[in-house]
């Protein structure tokens, strides 16, 4: 899975003459702690809400007004039938959602892919705060990064410029999808997707649970487009064959960065290298000593250290899917 465009998190401003009430509440209802705008864009997802307070909601509501900022893992409809589920609604005098946010992966240059959709939806660019400063009552604002979009995204992860766009939500988040990868190959200019062939091979045969680790972690690092797959026979050495499955990935990162990821994947958790996963590009293959690091000159070593930065990137919940993928691996070694 590479993904090109996502939701972010909502932002819904709340008027309130009964602020400290409402603080109380939506504390104790929601588990809720209050922070600064930085720290709740940090920590959201798509489905996070992003709560600001206020106890006058003007056409444009500044940063300055803002009294309380909560981060709450909810909708806004599911928080909205809460609060008039407990009877709460008397504490809300007005509310509405800021700009709709969207994220996009972008690579190489950022800024024509920013002229060619500011064109196309008749927008205009700015930085988010700026943005969100002006024009918090209507539209929508688009963000870029060229970081995976499975991840959560910092604002330091986060192109210097956005785009704001007043067109219906769902229209722009439709039309973005239906779009991304022009968008993208636009800011790619000459440059190519790399075409990766990936041969997996383990004598023990336990293909399945091998080509199943390899795709979590190429989908949870959004790392390419799998194009093809194919059993194959290959000749390590002179006069042996051996039967092996490959994978065509197309991807915009460096080959080599590629293979620190498959080297990573070769090792147990204990250090046990479990598979091969060999990679070629323009028949070349590209091997492990490609990549050697300074000092450490050992495969395993490499191994190791490449491993830990993998699982680094990769949530705590899909870290355990992987663990117990390699699991499965080991039974087949007994």
């Amino acid at each position: 899975m590479f993904s090109l465009v996502r939701e972010g998190p909502k932002i819904l401003l709340i008027e309130s003459k009964k602020i400290d009430e409402l603080v109380l509440y939506v504390k104790q209802k929601f588990d809720a702690k209050e922070c600064n705008f930085n720290f709740a864009y940090e920590n959201s997802e798509e489905d996070y809400t992003i709560l600001c307070l206020t106890d006058k909601l003007q056409e444009v509501v500044k940063e300055k007004h803002i009294k309380h900022i909560f981060l709450i893992k909810y909708q806004p409809d599911k928080l909205f039938c809460d609060v008039l589920n407990d009877n709460k609604i008397n504490l809300i005098s007005g509310s509405r959602l800021a700009p709709r946010i969207i994220v996009m992966r972008a690579f190489g240059d950022f800024e024509k892919i920013i002229d060619e959709i500011q064109k196309d939806y008749m927008g205009n660019n700015g930085k988010l705060h700026s943005i969100l400063n002006e024009h918090n009552n209507k539209g929508n604002i688009i963000l870029f990064s060229k970081k995976p979009l499975s991840n959560k995204i910092s604002l330091l992860d986060i192109y210097e410029k956005a785009i704001y766009v007043e067109q219906e939500y769902y229209y722009l988040l439709k039309s973005l999808r239906k779009h991304g990868l022009r968008y993208l190959n636009q800011g790619l200019g000459e440059r190519d997707w790399y075409d990766l062939d990936i041969k997996i091979y383990d004598r023990f045969e336990a293909y399945k649970l091998q080509y199943d680790k390899l795709i979590r972690v190429i989908d949870n690092l959004e790392l390419g487009v799998v194009m093809g797959e194919s059993w194959g026979i290959d000749s390590p050495r002179f006069l042996m064959k051996v039967e092996i499955y490959r994978l065509r990935l197309f991807t915009l990162l460096e080959p080599e960065y590629i293979k620190k990821i498959l080297l990573a994947l070769e090792y147990s958790e204990a250090g046990t290298r479990i598979v091969d996963y060999d990679l070629y590009y323009n028949r070349r293959k590209i091997g492990w000593t490609d990549i050697e690091q300074g000092e450490i000159k050992a495969r395993n070593l490499l191994g190791q250290k490449y491993r830990n930065l993998v699982f680094s990137k990769i949530s705590s919940k899909e870290s355990l899917k992987i663990l117990d993928i390699e699991n499965k691996i080991l039974q087949t070694r007994k």
